[in-house]
């Protein structure tokens, strides 16, 4: 790394500055590291000095206030893990199904003490990056020329916090699973927060997922924060690969701190006949934003978008999807849900890309608000860009508070007030998390859902009158 690069960047904010100064100190470049990796962040880092922090007149940031981050001084985290930290601190956000095949990180760094890997099928493959590309750097390699390991995909960058990332990425997580192999229990990878010094700190993760020819590959990524009373910032860009017939079925989790920054970018490329879902579900959390781009890049390839907002307090959520049908004969379909409370705020931002030799493309954009504050707020703006003729495209955005007709209904049949209202509410957002194949990652998640709601239980199973479950929202029932 040479002080010209470092030199170069502009530190007009506390944020910038920081990194320039982590920069002098080496930051993330290893002397170890191969030439090609050396290449991919120097080319980030100068497509970061052209870039600069997006703003309002950015159309897809018109609605994000980035003055909070900016103005902060975030300091790459050291690899410090706080003394009082316990197993069962990190046991409490483990599933059961992923106990022989899971990646734990904590404030940035891979922790192997808390991670399991054992009894795979032969030729697979999950480890932290790092080791990935000291191992077995033919794969990570490989994956990352398709992306431009002389730096040229840096280069054309267009989204400033990835550009970051490829220069400040400290590990992450890998996984590659061989041609024809069915791993049949999900890869859980959780990246902890503790946050407890009062330092504004930031961590940078980058993982690379490979399903070759013919494989299945499930993945549960989970970031959660320990504490509401620390700043600090996670920037994560996580590529999946799905070849020729492959399925990869994703779903990632963020439950953070009240002072958290999250800004993450999930890029997936489908080849011939593959099939890729993910499911993004946004809880706790301060300001955090969202980029899932979809090349559909082999004919008959398809893909599934399924997202899930639940927010209280001040949480910002921002979703910005971009779905591009390269190729004749792929599907795609997004369903995105936002559950409002308090003075939460979430945007959907999503475009569907048909290109001109895309013939007969089918695609579904919707998206589905629940307001149940009078001070949440959602913008949501779905768009289709079609170059193609012979297509059958679809896009459409509701929002809305709770149904007197729906709750009148159910309250005539017998039911308790409050879980008339509590099956409304989290019947709406069911939808999504039904959507979610591996039936522990959905029921943990059913849990997480529930608890932000305020409730218990499941209310669609709840048929008692309700006393000892108070929802955390209150809404207008109707007077009979």
């Amino acid at each position: 790394m040479t002080v010209e690069l470092v030199d170069k960047m502009d530190t007009q904010t506390p944020y910038e500055a920081s990194l320039a100064e982590s920069l002098k100190q080496g930051g993330a470049f290893q002397t170890s590291e191969p030439g090609w990796l050396t290449q991919l962040r120097e080319a980030g880092l100068k497509r970061f000095d052209v870039l600069g922090f997006p703003n309002r007149r950015h159309e897809a940031w018109k609605q994000i206030d980035l003055r909070s981050v900016q103005t902060t001084a975030y300091v790459p985290f050291d690899g410090t893990v706080a003394g009082a930290l316990t197993p069962q601190d990190i046991d409490n956000h483990l599933i059961e199904d992923s106990k022989e095949t899971r990646l734990v990180f904590i404030n940035g760094y891979f922790q192997p003490s808390f991670s399991v890997t054992t009894h795979l099928p032969d030729g697979v493959v999950i480890s932290d990056l790092k080791t990935a590309w000291e191992e077995n750097p033919k794969w990570v390699r490989h994956y990352w020329e398709l992306i431009g390991a002389d730096g040229s995909e840096a280069e054309k960058e267009m989204d400033a916090f990835a550009a970051l990332n490829w220069a400040h990425f400290t590990n992450g997580p890998f996984v590659y699973v061989p041609e024809g192999v069915h791993l049949k229990t999900p890869v859980q990878m959780l990246f902890y927060t503790e946050g407890t010094s009062d330092t504004p700190k930031a961590a940078y993760h980058r993982g690379l997922f490979i399903a070759e020819p013919n494989a299945k590959l499930r993945l549960f990524i989970q970031y959660v924060g320990q504490s509401n009373q620390h700043e600090y910032l996670n920037n994560q860009v996580f590529d999946l690969w799905a070849e020729h017939g492959a399925e990869i079925h994703y779903t990632y989790v963020q439950n953070e701190g009240e002072r958290s920054g999250s800004f993450a970018t999930t890029r997936a490329y489908l080849d011939t006949e593959s099939k890729v879902a993910l499911s993004t579900i946004a809880l706790n959390g301060g300001l955090s934003r969202h980029n899932v781009i979809v090349q559909l890049a082999g004919e008959k390839a398809e893909c599934i978008l399924n997202g899930l907002s639940v927010l209280k307090g001040k949480s910002q959520t921002y979703n910005h999807t971009e779905i591009h049908h390269r190729v004749p004969e792929c599907h795609s379909y997004q369903l995105y849900k936002g559950v409002l409370d308090d003075e939460s705020c979430n945007e959907f931002d999503g475009t569907i890309i048909v290109h001109r030799d895309a013939q007969k493309t089918d695609s579904v954009q919707l998206n589905k608000n629940l307001l149940l504050s009078e001070e949440a707020q959602v913008f949501t703006r779905p768009q289709l860009k079609i170059e193609a003729d012979d297509v059958k495209c679809s896009h459409g955005a509701t929002v809305g508070e709770l149904s007197e007709e729906e709750l009148f209904y159910l309250i005539s049949r017998g039911l308790n007030p409050k879980v008339a209202q509590c099956v409304l509410t989290f019947g709406f957002a069911e939808e999504v998390i039904q959507n979610i194949p591996q039936l522990g990652i959905q029921a943990y998640v059913n849990q997480l859902v529930l608890s932000n709601l305020g409730q218990t239980k499941n209310p669609l199973t709840c048929f008692a009158h309700c006393e000892t479950c108070p929802t955390s929202h209150s809404v207008k029932l109707p007077h009979f």
